[in-house]
């Protein structure tokens, strides 16, 4: 795990911004100085510097991001550390070179696409999200998928490739160190798929198949 070291001086320690009803809008979330995202893009050897880090200070734990309108090419080290991410006391004025070291978890990198789960949708409605704006969002991407896939479904090849991606199968493989069966059966239904299409194609061939 990557980290760097702070002094005590370095490290402030500010409250929240809260809205007009007391609700917190920067839970978890606090800013760093550019010079100290310069030492992680160096620290980690990255041909980027990162604009946002997920990490652990001491008792702190969240999210640290440069001010988009600091000056990058200053060379002041400091980092603020917010009520809401201070999860125990231990860090301001202390002398104890683990509790002063910013050790990253993740970093920032470009956007990429990502999935909705079932769970979230009720809550970003809670939050003010517009359900109809959901339910439109739902349909364009669930259209998008079929489109996709009525393309590939006489092609076995691609057909597997659209089933092996949509699956996230790559990643269960790496997890498992190979594929979860029951019995003499893979026990998810993407991977039952793909053991069912590669039967097929072997006894079949690629042509036809779903003729």
């Amino acid at each position: 795990m990557p980290s760097f070291r702070f002094e005590p001086p370095q490290v402030e320690r500010v409250p929240d911004i809260k809205s007009a009803k007391g609700e917190i809008m920067n839970d978890g979330c606090s800013v760093v100085s550019p010079k100290v995202m310069q030492e992680i893009r160096r620290i980690l050897d990255l041909h980027e510097t990162p604009t946002a880090v997920q990490a652990r200070l001491g008792g702190a734990k969240g999210v640290w991001m440069v001010d988009p309108s600091t000056d990058w090419s200053s060379d002041e080290i400091s980092i603020k550390v917010t009520e809401s991410q201070l999860k125990y006391s231990g860090y301001a004025d202390d002398q104890d070179w683990a509790r002063m070291t910013l050790d990253v978890l993740h970093i920032s990198h470009e956007p990429r696409a990502a999935t909705i789960n079932v769970q979230l949708i009720p809550i970003l409605e809670n939050r003010g999200v517009p359900f109809q704006a959901l339910k439109e969002l739902t349909e364009e991407h669930l259209e998008e998928d079929l489109d996709e896939l009525f393309q590939v479904i006489d092609k076995p090849i691609e057909l597997r490739k659209w089933v092996y991606d949509r699956g996230g199968v790559g990643k269960e493989r790496i997890s498992y160190k190979g594929i979860q069966t029951t019995g003499s059966m893979p026990s998810t239904k993407h991977e039952m798929a793909i053991l069912l299409l590669e039967v097929c194609t072997a006894r079949y061939g690629n042509a036809g198949l779903f003729n």
